[in-house]
């Protein structure tokens, strides 16, 4: 499988378990990291379509929240959400979340965080409606309905890209890293397969490519900065795996 998403899952009744909501599949599987066992949870409320390229975050108190994604409809067009949905791992209820304020586009491939005090970032991603996008949303979980909001765009933003990958190294700051999207980010490698040479109209072809940029979001002043790294960096890449362990972030 692939363009799925996992969490690890905290407060609820195994401490060790992790919990992952697969793609295009319409379930939820369990991890436990003492047993090394899988298990099927047999989930209900509202259920939601199998999808993939959506974001899952883990909340408080067993809760975990995922939000977008996109799937293929029954006549086979692609399709996109921006759904915000919660699931309770104690109880396994699945629950679709009411919302206000600057909801972000239906969307695949965006990156998101929680942070200690409830409240989620998600980060650029790709709609049909609009292409790749380079914006910063926050969801702040602690109210009813939940509230979205969008952050002003700061310089030193990431370019426009989806499949980027983020993890929140400490309680105010967070790491993104990677991600596909237009090749005039200066960073950006460019495959074969993934060029438009042609020209339609007279208009320029546009060119895309993976990143390899590291930039570092601020959750308290909500603004944007690109460190100074050193050592051997990562090749340009998308859709990785990154997780924070004490100091140091895994790619």
């Amino acid at each position: 499988r692939t363009s799925h998403s996992h969490t690890n899952q905290r407060g609820n009744s195994s401490p060790n378990q992790q919990t992952l909501e697969m793609g295009n599949e319409q379930s939820v599987i369990a991890w436990d990291i003492g047993s090394s066992g899988w298990e099927r949870v047999d989930t209900k409320g509202d259920q939601p379509s199998g999808r993939e390229g959506m974001c899952v975050v883990a909340g408080e108190d067993g809760k975990m929240f995922s939000l977008a994604g996109g799937n293929t409809s029954a006549d086979g067009s692609p399709q996109q959400f921006n759904s915000v949905l919660c699931f309770d791992t104690k109880t396994q209820l699945w629950e679709s979340c009411d919302f206000v304020g600057d909801s972000p586009l239906p969307t695949t491939g965006s990156a998101a965080v929680m942070t200690g005090s409830n409240k989620i970032y998600m980060f650029g991603g790709l709609s049909h409606q609009s292409g790749w996008l380079s914006n910063t949303r926050s969801l702040d979980t602690t109210v009813q309905p939940l509230e979205w909001e969008e952050i002003p765009l700061s310089v030193n933003a990431p370019s426009p890209c989806d499949k980027l990958r983020a993890v929140l190294i400490s309680e105010t700051q967070v790491v993104v890293f990677g991600g596909f999207g237009p090749k005039d980010a200066p960073d950006a490698v460019v495959g074969e397969e993934d060029v438009m040479d042609e020209t339609i109209d007279d208009t320029p072809a546009v060119h895309f490519g993976w990143m390899s940029d590291v930039y570092l979001f601020d959750t308290a002043s909500e603004t944007w900065s690109k460190p100074s790294v050193t050592g051997s960096a990562p090749s340009p890449r998308a859709a990785h795996t990154m997780v924070c362990l004490g100091d140091e972030v895994f790619v």
